[in-house]
């Protein structure tokens, strides 16, 4: 059970110590080679976005399955700016791997020629934001599909539990029963030097809390779905205030799952997340 004395004791309930974090390593690389091989194969597809998430995935998959089956894609405007695009072509380069670039702005552009009512401002945004998520799914199963591979997922289980992923937008996904705390360290442990691959966007942006550490999101989180703690006790537990408990808890049990859900290490056989969990007495 995790103390209730902070954020750094309740993020020590995560996986931190190398020999957690090598398990972490030795299942993830299993289970990518197990299922390469179970689907027959020929290798996998990783969209490089020059942030940590999806540098974590390519090194793993190269530890998996060699070089020569692991192919990147860099996608410019896809990418938050251009220092992403010359760090996805580093990670790329420094792993050994061949990659392809291919720019989306032009898909943009028929977007914007629709001329859909209500594409203005902040609409449109989110809009166009949502266009290029499915654009740069569409690319990485093109190079799948011609290429006869599987397509890895870069989002976490931190991002799937709030909804902030979708699980059908690739074959596996090797992070998914890693928090984003877990995903950090992890780097770190792999030796992907500090500051070369900024974390994704914090997917709690949008959510009214006021400002949240990972650490915290995470340790909230895991008390919730992994221990099934009821709100009160998990802010007790964590000394969190109970509003950030219940934002969190609401937004998870909000979520949207399609499917089953998505294919990580843990879901390749079962489905934890399907059972029932306690927090769900509250928002019924």
């Amino acid at each position: 059970m995790m103390s209730p004395s902070g954020d750094a004791d309740a993020a020590n309930a995560l996986a931190a110590d190398p020999t957690a974090l090598d398990r972490l390593v030795a299942g993830i690389t299993r289970f990518v080679a197990d299922r390469t091989a179970a689907a027959d194969a020929e290798g996998v597809v990783v969209v490089l976005s020059g942030r940590l998430h999806s540098t974590v995935v390519a090194m793993l998959a190269v530890e998996a399955l060699g070089p020569d089956r692991v192919f990147g894609l860099v996608l410019p405007a896809y990418m938050r700016s251009q220092a992403d695009a010359m760090a996805a072509e580093l990670v790329a380069e420094g792993l050994g791997i061949e990659y392809a670039q291919a720019q989306l702005l032009p898909f943009v552009h028929c977007f914007h020629e629709l001329s859909v009512p209500g594409s203005e401002g902040a609409r449109d945004v989110r809009a166009t934001a949502s266009a290029l998520d499915r654009l740069r799914a569409a690319c990485a199963w093109y190079a799948a599909d011609v290429m006869d591979r599987l397509v890895l997922g870069t989002a976490d289980r931190t991002a799937f539990l709030l909804g902030t992923a979708d699980g059908g937008e690739a074959d596996l996904w090797p992070l998914g029963d890693c928090y984003r705390t877990e995903v950090v360290r992890l780097a770190d442990h792999l030796g992907i030097p500090a500051g070369v691959c900024e974390p994704a966007d914090d997917p709690l942006a949008s959510l009214p809390v006021g400002e949240v550490a990972p650490e915290t999101v995470d340790a909230v989180l895991s008390a919730l779905v992994e221990a099934d703690l009821a709100i009160d006790a998990t802010a007790e537990e964590l000394g969190v205030g109970e509003a950030v408990v219940r934002a969190l808890a609401a937004r998870h049990v909000r979520r949207g799952r399609a499917g089953h859900g998505p294919v990580t290490p843990a879901s390749a056989t079962t489905h934890p997340d399907d059972r029932f969990h306690e927090l769900e007495l509250h928002f019924e």
